[in-house]
């Protein structure tokens, strides 16, 4: 009996363990992610402006009128200007925890006794949500991971504080909760709209105490803030290569179809139970999904833009499968719980591991490239195609020849007023004095001369690249001089899920 009861508990605690390991995963590749990108942005437009004590809040209203109305970004400099680089990536390690954990409370009733679900719920996360479009970057996670593990925190003040209506500590919960719906449009506005229907609607905001209307009233005002910056809608429409709706909807809002799916199901065989479920905050989470999927759309782009939209439909989801009480024979559920534990362990352990390895890579690059004089370095370095599948595209290192934003930021803010231009380690014997057609270097190649049949390729307007088709393989086409001589340096593209 006791035996039984040691295994009970083994298996009961197997999600807190996983939530744990892949905070410390997140924790320590904190550490082996060297500025690219929005954060080199973000870092050093914050410090040519950061004159006076005011300066924070001074830069915060600026990036309102200038950008978005998103506090994610808004506080992003204390992230990357104030914090050392050791609490911010803890901090990004616990933060990740917190989210897996607090999707798990939304999701079921008893994360112990449900261990197999949770465990489910936390592989589907790990597994299938688009973290491959949220590049190694800390401005990404506070867009993303950081603003749906805020908003669903402050959410669960708003709907779970009745347990202790009267304790001091829910007045302070009013200003973070403006703030946790403030952090994203994709976020705060859809879950503010769902906290409508279900607080007023539903009549439950007649009901709450005094320090839960405020919260539920700053959650709101939060989240309707994101949409108040007019600099925000001279985004929409911008994307030059606009995604198929089909495939976003597929790729970045799966479960919001499988959602959709399932409550038609509810809505002819199984009515009592939609009405008990429409009754419940789970309207919230269905109302957000839905919202949310229509900025994706909006933005024409998928990816992370659907973040919130699977975040949100996976918890409403879950309610429901909770709803009926589903026996798995123990077997089974020893033989899943075994699989799911050994996946998740393996998976984080190698992406910490490839993680490590490219950061190393990057800052090489980038200490190559600050030495360089012309801003010509000789590296080879781990290209994505050639990262191993089973890492799901997690990681990122040294921006590729068609990463054009990340490669302008490093250009912007590492070099020396030369273009970053990573050659070959091979290509640093060449006689550039004499050289003259073709030079082959793996999948990549050097020419004397231009290569007929390029063509222009923007996904942002500011950003063109020259590209050709060669044997049903697109390259990118990058210039660069050697002894004042011009060379083309030919590299097939990786067309990255977040690219800009």
């Amino acid at each position: 009996m006791e035996r039984s009861q040691n295994k009970h508990n083994l298996y009961s605690n197997l999600p807190v363990l996983m939530i744990l390991l892949i905070g410390i995963s997140y924790a320590i590749m904190g550490f082996f992610m060297p500025p690219l990108g929005d954060d080199l942005g973000f870092y050093h437009t914050f410090t040519a402006q950061n004159d006076c004590w005011y300066a924070l809040p001074r830069s915060m209203y600026r990036h309102w009128i200038w950008n978005n109305a998103r506090i994610a970004d808004m506080i992003t400099p204390i992230g990357l200007n104030i914090m050392p680089l050791w609490l911010r990536a803890i901090s990004n390690g616990i933060i990740t925890a917190i989210l897996l954990y607090i999707i798990l409370r939304f999701s079921i009733k008893n994360i112990k006794v449900n261990y197999l679900q949770a465990l489910m719920i936390i592989s589907i996360i790990a597994f299938t949500f688009r973290w491959d479009a949220i590049w190694m970057e800390f401005c990404a996670t506070y867009n993303y991971v950081w603003s749906a593990t805020l908003s669903l925190t402050a959410l669960y003040f708003i709907t779970y504080h009745k347990s202790n209506p009267k304790a001091w500590y829910w007045w302070l919960c009013i200003p973070f909760c403006f703030v946790a719906a403030g952090m994203h449009e994709a976020c705060g506005f859809p879950l503010a709209a769902g906290c409508i229907v279900y607080l007023i609607v539903y009549g439950h905001f007649h009901k709450e105490n005094l320090p839960g209307k405020l919260m539920g009233v700053a959650f709101i005002s939060g989240g309707i803030f994101t949409l108040t910056s007019p600099a925000s809608y001279s985004r929409v429409g911008s994307m030059l290569q606009p995604e198929s709706p089909i495939e976003m909807l597929l790729f970045s809002a799966g479960y919001v179809i499988i959602l959709t799916f399932i409550i038609i199901f509810l809505a002819f065989c199984k009515k009592v139970t939609l009405k008990s479920l429409l009754h419940s905050p789970w309207t919230i989470f269905v109302c957000a999904s839905y919202l949310s999927t229509g900025f994706m759309l909006l933005s024409q782009y998928g990816g992370r833009t659907g973040w919130f939209a699977q975040t949100f439909a996976l918890i409403a989801i879950f309610q429901i499968i909770t709803k009926f009480n589903i026996h798995i024979p123990k077997y089974i559920a020893v033989t899943v719980t075994a699989i799911l534990c050994l996946g998740i362990i393996s998976h984080y352990y190698l992406v910490t591991y490839w993680q490590i390895r490219l950061g190393n890579e990057t800052r090489k690059a980038i200490s190559l490239y600050q030495q360089s004089a012309d801003g010509i370095i000789f590296m080879d370095y781990t290209n994505e195609p050639d990262l191993p599948w089973y890492l799901l595209r997690k990681t990122h290192g040294v921006p590729d020849d068609d990463d054009s934003y990340y490669r302008y930021r490093m250009s912007k803010h590492y070099g020396k007023g030369f273009p970053l231009i990573i050659l070959p380690e091979a290509a640093r014997e060449l006689d550039w004095r004499s050289f003259s057609g073709i030079k082959r270097f793996g999948d990549r190649f050097i020419s004397d001369k231009a290569l007929a049949g390029s063509y222009d390729d923007r996904i942002v307007d500011i950003f063109p690249r020259t590209m050709i088709l060669i044997n049903g393989i697109e390259y990118i086409e990058t210039p660069f001089k050697k002894n004042d001589n011009k060379f083309y340096l030919y590299s097939s593209t990786d067309r990255d899920p977040g690219e800009k």
